[in-house]
Order: structure tokens, then sequence, then C-alpha cells
């Protein structure tokens, strides 16, 4: 009876994770097509905001606690505002990023998140790196090669797939036309979103350190 628990928190976690990368991408997707548009990106953050707030503002009806949390500390109150300012500047980060890029290069470069998280919890002693540990091993290895494979995505643009001579689609190439960047860049989307790429975990942390104060 416990795997069974066991594994239907695995597959609802599995899911809720699925479902967020996919709301991510097409958040990026759409940004990018709307500011192509003309649309300025901070009225688009300023929106998808509020539709969030919308959405979540409800959900404290259904959600339940087998018992009270304690008073907001000042302390709390101001990792809050923190991770409130964090949250917003890896958002600005994030799209200025697609703006000079797009949102292929985003989601490429988002495989980065788990490598720095590793990172951070390591320099913040939330875990251990350990050569005669198989799963630690395997976390080093994953890191490297995301952290590579980041490198090499940000600094080698490729050619086209939709050339102007001869395009296979001429319907699909325009509507993806908005979505591209030049070599230019390129380079400098990519360092914006490893900016913010990094500062997403940073995020993540300090929301676990404020659960964790909360419930001590």
């Amino acid at each position: 009876m416990a795997s069974i628990t066991l594994r239907r928190r695995d597959a609802v976690l599995l899911t809720a994770m699925l479902a967020t990368e996919t709301g991510n991408v097409a958040m990026n997707t759409l940004f990018k097509a709307a500011t192509s548009k003309g649309l300025n990106s901070y009225t688009f953050l300023i929106y998808s905001y509020l539709i969030g707030s919308i959405v979540l503002l409800p959900s404290h009806i259904f959600s339940y606690r087998s018992r009270s949390l304690p008073s907001l500390s000042l302390s709390i109150l101001c990792k809050i505002g923190v991770l409130g300012l964090l949250g917003s500047t890896y958002l600005i980060t994030g799209f200025i990023g697609i703006e000079y890029s797009n949102p292929t290069l985003a989601s490429a470069i988002s495989n980065i998140n788990p490598a720095i998280t590793f990172i951070l919890a390591i320099i913040f002693r939330m875990e251990k790196a350990s050569f005669k540990e198989k799963s630690s091993v395997a976390k080093m290895v994953g890191t490297i090669v995301s952290l590579v494979g980041a490198l090499v995505v940000v600094l080698y643009h490729g050619p086209r797939v939709f050339t102007p001579s001869s395009p296979p689609f001429p319907q699909l190439r325009q509507l993806l036309l908005p979505l591209s960047s030049s070599n230019s860049d390129w380079i400098i989307g990519g360092c914006l979103l490893a900016i913010k790429d990094t500062l997403v975990p940073v995020a993540f942390i300090l929301q676990i350190n404020i659960e964790l104060d909360r419930h001590i």
C-alpha cells in the first residue's frame, strides 16, 4: 500500500514538472511572438503576473493543512521580499534574453537549472559531492554535460533551417520569422538567459529556506 502511494506521489510530481516546463516553453514562445508584434516586454510581464495571481489565488480554498502555521516574523517577511525581487529580476532578464535570441535557446539553456542547483547545494552544504557514491558521480557528470552543452548552444548559432532562397513551406517560414535572431544578438541573449537560469535555483533555495523557517 505504501509503495502504491509513493508511486502516485511520484506520478503527480512528474506530471506537475512536465506541465510547468510545457507552460514555460509556451510562455516563452508567446512572449517572443507578442514582442515581435510590438508589445512592450514589461507590459507582458504585468499581464503574466496578473493572470497568474487570478489563477492561483482561489487555490487556498482547496488547500488543507493539518496544523496552523506560525505567525510571520520580520526575518521571513524580508526573505519573502527578496524572493519576490529575485523572481521579478530573473523573469525580466529571461524575457530580455528571449528578445535578443529565441524561445529555442531559452529552453536549451534552462537545462542548466539542475546543474546550478547542485553546485549551490554543495556550496551551502545541503548536499555532499563524493566520488565513492554513484548518485553523486552521476550528478557531477550531468552538471558538467549541462554546462558544456549550454556553452555550445550560446557560442554556436548554426545555419538557418529556413533560408529565403528556397523555403520549403513559405507560410511556416512567415510564422517562424519573428522568432529568429541575428548572430550578434544570439550570444547576448544566451548570456542573459544563463544569468536568468542561475538566479532561478537561488530563488528555489531561498524558497525552501523560507518554508523550513515557517515550520520550525
